[in-house]
């Protein structure tokens, strides 16, 4: 089919691609590119076509459609997401460079440059620069001070190199301001289990979160993952696989697994353990589960 010109194709193209990409169609999403990528594109379509052509992994297309979108509206999520597309490509320093450009911009629009340093840090942490991405925080901080994505950005990277306490720090900050994260909420009670083994204190963090976000598939873990960890198999059982059924996640799977196995349901023990696999092949964590646990 061909396309009209008009505001309004613009804005069901976009819709056409949410849906497919929540799919999963790629031949759709490959059809809708081609027929999308018009002469002379609008700055508009020229960013659509960046987001389509990530979503496809073509990401030298996507660098290309994102560096041709002129200032104006939708520049600064294009200079945003080019410098992803630059990470991808495995050009770590011209991505930093895209960055910094952002950051220095005076006219940008501040949720763009925050979510800049944000991408820093992942860039960063992916290539095993710990200590540059948390003084990516340290300069993010010092612009939007406070701020609770910022904060939870840097409590994470804490938490994966084994820094509980300023991890437990950042996220007390983010919930004195903000008692009613959920986010903040699940990730405090998760350190205090995980890396404290302090379950009992844990558990009202995780059940308030729950509390605010039934649905969430991540907290349904971490509360089935505690009560696991006490001793409760049956609620812990209920939880994860209400988890498991929203969400396809190889930690997910590893904790099933292992509430199915105190239930005395093995073989569909290591089956989750299997499907946490297939997901992730290299996921240590689930295939020393299979070898520990035999038939």
């Amino acid at each position: 089919a061909t396309l009209a010109a008009g505001p309004q194709d613009e804005t069901s193209l976009r819709q056409r691609a949410r849906w497919l990409v929540a799919a999963g169609n790629r031949p759709a999403l490959a059809a809708l590119y081609l027929e999308a990528a018009t002469p002379s594109p609008s700055p508009e379509r020229r960013l659509l076509l960046g987001h389509l052509a990530e979503a496809l992994m073509r990401w030298g297309e996507a660098e290309q459609w994102y560096a041709s979108v002129p200032r104006g509206p939708g520049h600064d999520q294009a200079t945003l997401r080019l410098a992803g597309a630059q990470g991808r490509l495995g050009r770590i320093d011209q991505a930093l460079r895209t960055l910094h450009e952002l950051q220095v911009d005076q006219a940008a629009d501040g949720e763009f440059v925050r979510d800049s340093y944000l991408l820093e840090a992942e860039l960063l942490e992916r290539r095993d620069r710990g200590d540059e991405a948390l003084a990516t925080f340290g300069r993010a901080l010092e612009v939007f001070e406070g701020d609770p994505a910022l904060l939870y950005g840097r409590a994470m990277l804490h938490e994966r190199a084994g820094r509980i306490a300023p991890a437990l720090a950042d996220l007390q900050r983010i919930l004195d301001d903000d008692p009613d994260s959920a986010q903040a909420l699940n990730a405090y009670g998760y350190a205090l289990a995980e890396h404290r083994q302090r379950y009992r204190e844990a558990l009202p963090y995780l059940e308030r979160a729950l509390a605010l976000a039934p649905d969430s598939a991540a907290i349904l873990d971490s509360v089935g993952w505690v009560h696991l960890k006490l001793g409760r198999h049956a609620s812990a059982l209920d939880l994860l696989e209400r988890a498991w059924a929203r969400q396809r996640d190889p930690e997910i799977a590893a904790h099933l697994g292992e509430a199915l196995w105190a239930a005395g349901r093995k073989a569909e023990a290591r089956e989750a353990w299997r499907a946490g696999l297939r997901l992730d092949p290299d996921n240590a964590a689930l295939r020393l589960a299979l070898e520990t646990h035999e038939p």
